[in-house]
């Protein structure tokens, strides 16, 4: 995570694979605070697709998520 509040968490995903090939976005789970009840992403300023689930209790955001794609920022729609 590279910042955490409880209305926005920004996150940036790396990897170590050549960019002009690999630039799928894998489905990151992050877990977010219990009173969002609906979640909103953007990397770059592009809308990314993502979607709220809860496990066990505890809410999450599945965002899909370009690695090496610059930050992405997660807040409550």
């Amino acid at each position: 995570m590279t910042d955490v509040t409880k209305d926005r968490i920004r996150l940036t995903l790396t990897d170590l694979m050549d960019d002009s090939y690999f630039t799928y976005p894998p489905t990151v789970k992050v877990r977010v605070p219990d009173d969002w009840t609906s979640v909103v992403a953007k990397q770059v300023g592009w809308e990314a697709r993502s979607r709220l689930v809860e496990h066990e209790g505890a809410r999450y955001a599945l965002v899909d998520v370009v690695p090496d794609g610059g930050v992405a920022e997660l807040s409550p729609r």
